[in-house]
């Protein structure tokens, strides 16, 4: 009988396929750990690296035990293992990570220098979320998996979020050689807190100096007013008897239409606009805006003479705070102060004050009043605050003499506006 060429080449490969040793059998242990295969009777049992491994043959069977950390090579008969063995750690990691990429296209898991990698692709956010549900902060491997533009993007929003959330600094994440993120050195105190969050997704964090805090940017722009009584109402403000701090009621989506009125207060008959200041802050940190002069006090002592400036006219100083949830708390200190030559002492003036010190917390940015500065007693300009004239704000207002409606009134309205600093 004549065989083919075709059928020769078939035998062929199938005698050296069926013929050559089984490579690629990679068996994963932690220290301690024992693993069994079943032998035959003088069977070759080769260990290419021994301190790595202790092996015991008996009967039928036989059982190598993990000893060291390392990579070697076992031989039984004619079949090939490569044989790790990993920290106790790395090896629950490893059984965590294989239960995790079941069913998945993309990932790979691979062992190389002692360390449990991840690699390859992941192709939806969903897979990257549901690693915490199989890591938890035992795990402790390298994430090397690459992702498109917009699941990288989704990737910094989620883990932004899940930090943020639990009053930790964000970070950009930087995915090449593996997944990093620094901290400032100052975030240092709150290793626990980064490991537990971050150990699950197999990000790497680093904390040096040359790395800074990234707060959000809050920016408060201030108006300052002589606005209607009615102007207000419209919006569910009630004037109050004294200096008060109040928040516009309503949705924040009121900000922006608030904010046209506002622009419109002359041309609609509403008031006048006195000054319209912007402070831009890092959250937590405090802006100022002053609006004044100042005066000298000479002081006396008995080796020298000197001069001292205090500052009079519009102060306000203030702190505004945001959280993950966009919530808001702005602390406000206002303090407007005057000189009264009255109560001159030795040519020094004296000082009349209104000061309010406050804060508000808001939901979502809506508009903070402050009002109260201009008691009705008399509807000459001089009632309330008559030496007003003398700081540069106000000096339209109160420099002519003009009579005032008593339905107007003095107020400061500001309305915070948050930026992502990231």
């Amino acid at each position: 009988m004549q065989i083919s060429g075709l059928m020769k080449n078939f035998i062929y490969l199938s005698l050296i396929l069926f013929a050559a040793p089984l490579w690629g059998k990679d068996i994963y242990l932690a220290i301690g750990e024992s693993h069994s295969f079943a032998s035959r009777p003088l069977q070759k049992v080769i260990v290419q690296k021994k301190g790595l491994l202790s092996l015991y043959d008996h009967k039928n069977k036989i059982t190598i035990t993990g000893k060291k950390l390392g990579k070697t090579r076992l031989e039984i008969g004619e079949d090939i293992f490569e044989v790790f063995i990993l920290h106790r750690k790395k090896y629950r990691t490893l059984q965590a990570l294989k239960k995790w990429r079941a069913g998945k296209r993309g990932p790979f898991i691979e062992v190389k220098n002692k360390k449990v990698i991840l690699n390859g692709k992941i192709l939806l956010l969903n897979d990257f979320k549901s690693l915490k549900n199989f890591c938890h902060d035992f795990c402790d491997y390298e994430n090397q998996t690459q992702y498109s533009p917009q699941l990288q993007k989704e990737v910094q929003s989620y883990l932004d979020e899940l930090l943020s959330t639990n009053n930790l600094t964000a970070a950009k994440l930087k995915t090449s050689p593996y997944h990093t993120l620094r901290f400032p050195k100052s975030e240092k105190d709150q290793l626990s807190e980064y490991r537990s969050l971050l150990s699950p997704f197999g990000v790497q964090w680093f904390f040096d100096n040359n790395t800074f805090k990234q707060n959000s940017t809050i920016e408060i722009q201030v108006y300052i007013a002589h606005l209607k009584k009615s102007f207000l109402r419209q919006w569910g403000v009630e004037w109050p008897s004294r200096l008060s701090a109040s928040v516009v009621p309503g949705q924040s989506p009121q900000i922006d239409s608030f904010q046209v009125a506002i622009n419109a207060l002359e041309a609609s008959g509403n008031g006048q606009m006195l000054a319209s200041p912007t402070l831009v802050t890092e959250s937590g940190k405090e802006a100022q805006f002053h609006s004044g002069g100042e005066f000298p006090i000479q002081t006396r002592n008995t080796f020298n003479n000197s001069v001292d400036w205090k500052r009079y006219g519009l102060f306000l100083k203030t702190t505004p705070t945001s959280n993950s949830q966009n919530n808001m708390n702005i602390k406000i200190d206002l303090d407007i102060s005057t000189l009264d030559h009255s109560q001159a002492v030795n040519g020094i003036p004296g000082l009349n004050r209104s000061h309010l010190n406050t804060q508000v917390t808001m939901v979502s940015p809506r508009p903070v009043l402050l009002s109260g500065f201009l008691q009705q007693g008399s509807e000459q300009a001089r009632s309330g605050l008559p030496w007003l004239s003398q700081i540069p704000v106000f000096s339209p207002l109160f420099s002519t003499g003009q009579i005032h409606n008593t339905e107007y009134e003095l107020v400061f309205i500001l309305m915070p506006r948050l930026y992502d600093a990231q």
